[in-house]
């Protein structure tokens, strides 16, 4: 596109008359994570998202939305219609309620770039489930102070506050991942550059969403040595343990 075009689309963009509207959650206490959905029944949580939170865009679909925090519980679901204008929720949790869980279906946002799983000291274990523990890691080089949670105590199947990580160094290596949630129907991507280069296979924003919203994962994975391997994972109890490692309670 040359200069004048680009002027053009930029003139036109600014005399189109365009406004952006916002959209905001929040609640007393703040801190919570928000989970969304495009109904009451489809509510899964925003990675990387928690109250008080703002959104925009030039115009808004009817969405539901609902927020929880440990200690507190979930709140009600409350739903939004669409529409081009300004609009806000605010919640009020109480105390001593059960821990939030998450529901089908989720939004997500960018989350950052992957980390090789690793093995750090580990200082203790307070918090988790029979499936997932929470372990307290302290890097021997930096002492910084992370949470991962293992898989039954395998270190090659590690939660962490951004992802889920199966390493297989060792096994073959990555080449592409099939992965099946629940009794849905299989999903697949070819391992990126960098799940190469680690041999491990990761979970992200909308994907690692979907995750936390299911109570099995079945993954094929295709190994770099044309071998397939398969883990398969009971997810009882994994949002308890992801928000425990987003609050880092561990």
């Amino acid at each position: 596109m040359n200069r004048a075009k680009i002027g053009m689309a930029v003139a036109v963009f600014l005399t189109c008359g365009c406004a952006v509207y916002t959209r905001t959650i929040t609640s007393d206490p703040p801190g919570a994570i928000i989970y969304s959905g495009a109904s009451s029944s489809l509510l899964g949580p925003i990675i990387g998202s928690q109250t008080p939170a703002t959104f925009t865009a030039f115009g808004w679909a009817p969405y539901c939305f609902r927020v929880g925090k440990y200690g507190y519980g979930d709140s009600d679901v409350r739903c939004l219609p669409g529409g081009n204008e300004n609009q806000s929720l605010h919640f009020d949790l109480h105390g001593n309620a059960p821990t939030p869980s998450a529901a089908p279906v989720a939004a997500s946002s960018p989350a950052p770039a992957p980390a090789k799983p690793t093995s750090p000291k580990r200082e203790s274990s307070p918090s988790g489930t029979v499936n997932w523990t929470a372990h307290r890691n302290v890097d021997s080089m930096t002492d910084r102070v992370t949470c991962v949670a293992y898989y039954r105590g395998n270190t090659k199947i590690q939660l962490t506050a951004d992802s889920l990580a199966i390493s297989y160094s060792g096994r073959g290596g990555v080449s592409m991942g099939q992965w099946r949630i629940d009794d849905n129907a299989p999903l697949q991507r070819l391992a990126t550059d960098v799940e190469k280069q680690i041999g491990a296979f990761f979970w992200e924003g909308s994907e690692l969403a979907r995750v936390l919203a299911g109570k099995r994962l079945r993954v094929q994975m295709f190994t770099i040595l044309s071998t397939i391997e398969q883990d398969d994972l009971d997810l009882t109890g994994v949002v308890e343990v992801w928000q425990a490692l987003r609050e880092q309670r561990c």
